[in-house]
């Protein structure tokens, strides 16, 4: 019982102004452990941070852990280097992002910091416009406007009394005088809201780095979760050899890595299951805060050659999704089979080409049958150790002992609807026909998903607005990539226009049987849809057939499930 009483945190709610928070800061009273991910945010998340507090939104909650002895921590908070402070401190469990943004911003002109080693050092040079109510960024060798004030100037009453006087200065004889005491009455409101904005804290004191991630993770259930990866990095932290490892930070680097090859941005918690793998570690486990110190210890050594063996794997992955048509996060069908490529090429960098016919068909398979939406994660967890395990060192692979290679397809799907991975199997198969122009010029793969990935579900127009079947009017074959944007309105403006020597072959790379054109221009647009459907069903099958995978028991269009395993960026 002893031992319980003696892990018992103290803990410490309390509220304070962005004021006092900033000068806690400056003090060195605030810091980031070394376990933390490096500072990670876009220009456009620090317009967001800021118009939220303008606006009096809340930002979150601070999760702060206070220790004795106190574990490593950075000298710095982004470009603000900390002094050394006497008295106690505190580490930045959750928030450093937001933390960091609001030291970098708000302390500019107040303290000498360097930015010598900053990829983007301009990213702290913020702006208040009142001329459009709104925050922006403004690059050093730029010229600011008389309507813009730098927005440390927002906290301090003193500078924000000069910057208002240099507005009325210097706004030029253009602008109206009642135009100018608008921008001095926002600027003067947008002062107000930062100067009176008050953040929540929460103290965590307990010499258990364990018990400080556990208490935040009970006190933040119904708020935003710290991440799968960033727990784990806390609480395997360690320094290994000469060397202070950080488990989030590399899965930053593979994450960027991915992102330079054009696949996208890949969700964390998918890249942390691809190095789970790799360490032989449960990819579903959530609760890591009982992992006991002989086991976090080992994994401490263990998980250097595990973050190596999976961004190896993923890299060779993401190849061969693009080797066979699927160029981009957006076309996948399942993060999961992500992590079962990296498992296979983490082991294995050079298969034989039967085991690369083995991969494809099994893609196929999973993708149209929609087995990695069954949900059952032990199952899943069992087939991609069997990627690792078994198929990477079998040469010739034919069977899966925890996958039904020849299982059956869901039938093509009844409704549009990108957050399912069947129609996003579909969209696969679409874009391999090489869709062209209405000038007959064909669009690349890598250009027609391009288009899906920058513009999503809006890359695919609506045929016809007018459908008395309101399931083909939701249906896939009422949608249609979307070559000619200049072209407003439904698809069927265009569609009905082209004509000329390429005409047939043009309705063709979209799926359209070049007879049933007509349908669309007398206004039979159900009959048309219909048409279109079963012709796309067809295409389907024939793609199956040509990739090993089992056709549907029907063929008939079925609804098809929204799989909530997917990644951030297709939503």
């Amino acid at each position: 019982m002893n031992g319980i009483v003696d892990q018992t945190p103290e803990i410490t709610p309390q509220v304070v102004h962005l004021v006092d928070l900033m000068k806690r800061a400056k003090e060195g009273r605030l810091r980031v452990p070394r376990f933390q991910r490096e500072y990670v945010w876009r220009r456009q998340d620090i317009v967001d941070l800021f118009d939220s507090i303008a606006r009096q939104y809340p930002i979150g909650t601070l999760f702060l852990w206070g220790a004795q002895p106190q574990p490593s921590s950075r000298g710095n908070i982004g470009p603000l280097s900390l002094p050394e402070y006497k008295g106690e401190t505190w580490l930045v469990l959750d928030g450093q992002q937001r933390l960091t943004t609001l030291v970098g911003i708000l302390l500019a002109d107040e303290v000498q910091w360097s930015v010598a080693n900053d990829e983007d050092p301009d990213r702290w040079r913020l702006f208040f416009d009142a001329k459009s109510n709104s925050f922006s960024h403004i690059r050093a060798n730029e010229d600011v406007p008389p309507n813009y004030l730098p927005v440390p100037a927002l906290l301090d009453t003193v500078k924000l009394f000069a910057q208002v006087e240099k507005i009325v200065q210097n706004a030029g004889a253009e602008v109206k005088r009642e135009e100018v005491y608008v921008w001095v009455a926002r600027a003067q409101e947008a002062a107000r809201a930062i100067q009176s904005y008050r953040i929540p804290l929460v103290e965590i004191k307990t010499n258990s780095l364990s018990v400080a991630v556990e208490s935040f993770s009970r006190l933040n259930k119904k708020g935003r979760s710290i991440g799968q990866d960033e727990m784990f990095s806390a609480l395997t932290y360690g320094e290994i050899g000469s060397e202070r490892f950080h488990l989030a930070s590399e899965i930053d680097n593979v994450q960027s890595l991915l992102i330079r090859t054009g696949f996208g941005e890949v969700d964390r918690n998918v890249l942390l299951r691809a190095v789970l793998t790799a360490a032989n570690l449960d990819i579903y486990r959530t609760d890591w805060t009982r992992l006991g110190d002989q086991v976090k210890q080992d994994l401490r050594t263990q998980l250097p050659d595990a973050v190596t063996e999976a961004s190896r794997g993923l890299q060779h992955g993401v190849a061969f999704l693009k080797g066979i048509g699927v160029l981009n996060a957006r076309l996948l069908p399942y993060s999961m089979q992500l992590v079962a490529l990296s498992a296979f090429f983490g082991r294995c960098e050079k298969p034989t080409p039967e085991q690369v016919a083995f991969l494809r068909r099994w893609f196929w398979v999973s993708s149209f049958s929609g087995w990695f939406g069954s949900g059952n994660a032990a199952l899943m967890r069992r087939l991609v150790d069997e990627m690792r395990d078994v198929v990477a060192i079998t040469p010739n692979p034919t069977a899966l002992k925890n996958m039904d290679i020849d299982e059956l397809a869901l039938p093509v799907p009844l409704r549009f609807d990108m957050r399912s991975a069947r129609v996003r199997a579909l969209l696969c198969v679409l874009l391999s026909r090489r869709p062209m122009r209405t000038s007959g010029e064909e669009l690349s793969l890598v250009d027609s998903a391009d288009m899906l990935f920058s513009r999503g579900s809006e890359s695919m127009s609506t045929i016809c607005y007018t459908v008395a079947s309101a399931d083909l009017r939701r249906s896939p074959a009422n949608r249609i990539l979307d070559v000619a944007p200049d072209v407003s309105g439904q698809a069927k403006n265009w569609l009905t226009q082209i004509s000329g020597p390429n005409r047939d072959a043009i309705l063709l790379s979209h799926a359209i049987e070049p007879e049933t054109l007509h349908l669309l221009a007398s206004g039979n647009h159900d009959s048309f849809l219909e048409r279109r459907l079963d012709f796309i069903g067809q295409i389907e099958r024939d793609f199956m057939t040509s990739e090993g995978v089992s056709l549907p028991a029907s063929y008939s269009p079925a609804l098809s499930p929204i799989d909530a395993d997917i990644f951030e960026s297709v939503n």
